[in-house]
C-alpha cells in the first residue's frame, strides 16, 4: 500500500516543522511549502 502524502502549507517554519515531525511520526510522507501559490504549483506537478 502506498504511503499517504500530506502537503503542509505554513509560512512559519517552526510551526511547519512541528507539524511535519508529528505527521511523519504517524507514518505519513510530508512536503512543506510556504504559501498558497507554492501549494498550487506542487499540486499541479503531482498530477
Amino acid at each position: 500500500m502506498e504511503q499517504a502524502k500530506i502537503l503542509i502549507v505554513e509560512d512559519e517554519v517552526n510551526i511547519a516543522r512541528v507539524i511535519q515531525l508529528e505527521l511523519e511520526h504517524e507514518g505519513y510522507q510530508t512536503v512543506i511549502v510556504e504559501n498558497g501559490g507554492a501549494a498550487i504549483e506542487k499540486m499541479e506537478d503531482a498530477s
